[in-house]
């Protein structure tokens, strides 16, 4: 059920209802325009602003001028072996080494000995000669004695002197040694790689220019005014005028040729490379050089004083440098002692051995020219980025359109706006069925957000917020 709105409250409501009856240039009062069409008792209508109405298209900008691209080809080599003599066919001698053979020479180092001894230990000390005729007078037959069997004595021991001898340990040879072919120095020049023209491309040279690009074209909208006027039956509210909106620009950096690529020409010289060779100058040769013998001197030990012997009493105590054999004598047979010394003797005298040795021949690969540099040019297309431009489809307008005012707004009505405009994120403040300046504003931000007309609570609102008409 509608509830009525006191006469005072619906007075208020017109201003706030209708925010902005816009109007374009002053036309005659008679003017058909200035009244809604087909308007039926107890509608309200009022001229609100339909916005501008854009299409967006893509443009392609050129940022960077169409150019050559330039390639040198390089020149073009094939390689071929050239044979160069590095050592010369020649004989070579190597020497056959003389071969010598080992023998072993025993040399007696400490003759043998045969006698009589103070005991059958090998550190046992001789028998006095004297005391042996002693004994042999006393009866005792020396002669038939065996080996082993054993008298009693006291000695002074023999004294020996060390004595060097010289052995010869290698004859007396002749030495030969080869002296090896003599070879010169030499430094040859080859050309390895001929002289050939060289051709580098400079490339081409952009510079970077600032270029506007058209985004929005001039356009005309219309804006509130400040100054008041008046409108149908004197009724009073806002001022719409038309003004006319500068055009919109984007600016975009972009490569502009400064010059194009171009060739340099280089001559390059040839290389070459420098080998050394060595020819024969003396071819090898011998020389024989004596060796002497060659000794090893072995120490000797010969007898300097023999053995003194004495015979004592038991009782007795001998002179100091006499040693008591515990008055035996043994009758011992050691033999000499000796060494063996190796001694090298000429076998197989040197000799020498001749082979040919063929020439040394290296190859160094060179190079050969062809084909000469050149340059291929390959088109390269100019560059171009996506611009998005806005283009006006349907101008900005004025155009009357039915809208609640007094005479069929209720408080119920104004709540149920308020509260769809909260259900869908706006603030126009209490839901109290009353329009304040929170109501206004939301109800402003929601008709802009859905690119709905200005300037009053049109039915095409009511039915964006989902209310029934």
């Amino acid at each position: 059920m509608n509830t009525p709105i006191p006469r005072w409250a619906a007075v208020a409501l017109i201003p706030m209802l209708m925010l902005a009856a816009p109007k374009a240039p002053a036309v005659p009062a008679n003017t058909p325009a200035l009244t809604p069409p087909d308007a039926k008792p107890g509608e309200c209508y009022a001229r609100v602003l339909i916005p501008a109405q854009y299409t967006l298209a893509e443009e392609d900008v050129v940022v960077q001028e169409a150019t050559e691209a330039w390639q040198v080809v390089p020149p073009e080599f094939a390689v071929v072996e050239e044979n160069i003599t590095v050592t010369p066919a020649h004989e070579k001698w190597s020497l056959v080494p003389a071969v010598y053979a080992e023998t072993n020479t025993t040399v007696i180092v400490k003759p043998a000995v045969r006698g009589w001894a103070t005991g059958l230990e090998a550190d046992a000390s001789p028998v006095n000669p004297v005391i042996l005729k002693a004994i042999a007078r006393s009866g005792v037959d020396l002669n038939a004695s065996e080996p082993g069997s054993c008298l009693s004595e006291y000695y002074r021991p023999r004294q020996y002197e060390t004595v060097e001898k010289e052995v010869v340990v290698q004859a007396e040879r002749n030495e030969t040694e080869i002296v090896p072919a003599v070879f010169g120095e030499e430094e040859k020049t080859v050309v390895v790689k001929p002289q050939y023209t060289d051709l580098t491309v400079v490339p081409a040279a952009f510079e970077e220019v600032e270029e506007k690009v058209l985004i929005e074209p001039e356009r005309t909208a219309w804006k509130k005014g400040t100054n008041p006027a008046q409108q149908l039956n004197g009724a009073t509210g806002e001022i719409m005028c038309l003004v006319t909106l500068p055009a919109r620009y984007k600016t975009i950096k972009k490569q502009r040729l400064k010059s194009p690529p171009k060739t340099e020409t280089e001559v390059v010289p040839p290389q070459t490379r420098t080998v050394t060779v060595h020819p024969l100058l003396e071819g090898p040769k011998t020389v024989t050089t004596p060796v002497p013998p060659k000794t090893q001197t072995v120490q000797q030990l010969v007898l300097k004083n023999p053995p003194q012997f004495a015979w004592l009493a038991s009782d007795q105590t001998p002179d100091a440098g006499w040693f008591p054999t515990g008055h035996r004598i043994c009758r011992v047979d050691r033999p000499a002692e000796t060494v063996t010394v190796i001694t090298t003797v000429l076998d197989t005298p040197a000799a020498i051995d001749k082979s040919q040795v063929e020439a040394n021949i290296t190859q160094i690969p060179v190079e050969k020219l062809i084909t000469e540099a050149n340059i291929t040019k390959t088109p390269i297309p100019a560059k171009t980025i996506k611009v998005t431009r806005r283009k006006l489809s349907s101008p900005s307008h004025m155009e009357w359109r039915r809208i609640l005012c007094q005479t069929n707004m209720t408080e119920a009505t104004l709540k149920a706006i308020q509260e769809a405009l909260i259900a869908r994120g706006y603030d126009p403040g209490k839901p109290d069925g009353k329009i304040g300046a929170k109501t206004r504003n939301a109800l402003a931000r929601f008709q802009k957000d859905n690119g709905l007309a200005t300037g009053g609570i049109t039915y095409e609102t009511l039915s964006a917020l989902k209310l029934s008409r």
